[in-house]
C-alpha cells in the first residue's frame, strides 16, 4: 500500500514539476528593452552629412504588442546611434535645425517559441527643416538576429533580447539607407 501511495504522491511532484518549468522556460520575468541593447556599433557609413538634424520619432505601443517601444526610448536609440556613427554633425533637440529626421516604428512582431525572431517595419524621412522639402522617404523592413534557448532560457527575456536586436537592425538600416545619400544640400 505504502508504494502505491508514494508512486501517485511522486507523479503529482512530477507533473507540478513540470508546470511549474513549462511556465519557467515560456515565460520569464517581464523587463523593458534596454537602450544599450538597441544600439547598433560600427556602422560603416559612406557619406556623412556637416548638417544638424532634428529627430523626431515615434515607438510602438499596441495592446497586442508583447513589448513596448515608447518614443522617448526610440528617440534616444536613433539619437545616440546618430551621434556614435556621425552621420550628421549634430543632433537638435529644440531650436532650429538644417534637416528634421522623423522615424516610425510602424510595427513590430515575433515569431518563433524556443527560438525568437523579430520584424519590424519603420519608416523614415528627412526633409528640410521649414520647408518640408523631401530628401528621404522609405519604409524598411528589417529582422533581427534571433534569441534562442542559448541566449536566455526565459521566453519573456528571448522576447526583450529579439525586440532590442530588431530595434538595433532597424536603425541601422534606416541610417544605412540614408547615409547612401551622395549629398544633401
Amino acid at each position: 500500500m505504502s508504494c502505491h501511495c508514494l508512486k501517485i504522491r511522486n507523479s503529482r511532484v512530477v507533473v507540478l514539476l513540470t508546470l511549474i518549468g513549462t511556465v519557467y522556460f515560456t515565460t520569464g520575468c517581464v523587463s523593458q528593452p534596454e537602450v544599450s541593447a538597441m544600439l547598433p556599433g560600427g556602422m560603416v557609413l559612406p557619406h556623412k552629412f556637416a548638417k544638424s538634424v532634428k529627430l523626431h520619432a515615434i515607438g510602438y505601443n499596441a495592446a497586442i504588442a508583447r513589448t513596448e517601444i515608447s518614443d522617448q526610448m526610440l528617440t534616444e536609440v536613433i539619437t545616440q546611434s546618430i551621434q556614435m556613427s556621425g552621420l550628421f554633425s549634430k543632433v537638435v533637440q529644440s531650436g532650429p535645425s538644417d534637416l528634421l529626421l522623423e522615424a516610425k516604428l510602424e510595427s513590430i512582431s515575433e515569431t518563433g517559441s524556443a527560438t525568437i525572431t523579430g520584424h519590424a517595419v519603420m519608416s523614415w524621412r528627412l526633409s528640410e527643416e521649414g520647408t518640408d522639402k523631401k530628401l528621404f522617404c522609405e519604409m524598411i523592413l528589417s529582422e533581427g538576429e534571433s534569441a534562442t534557448m542559448g541566449d536566455a532560457v526565459p521566453g519573456l527575456k528571448r522576447i526583450r533580447m529579439s525586440t532590442e536586436n530588431t530595434i538595433r537592425a532597424s536603425v541601422k538600416a534606416g541610417l544605412q539607407r540614408i547615409a547612401q545619400m551622395q549629398d544633401i544640400k
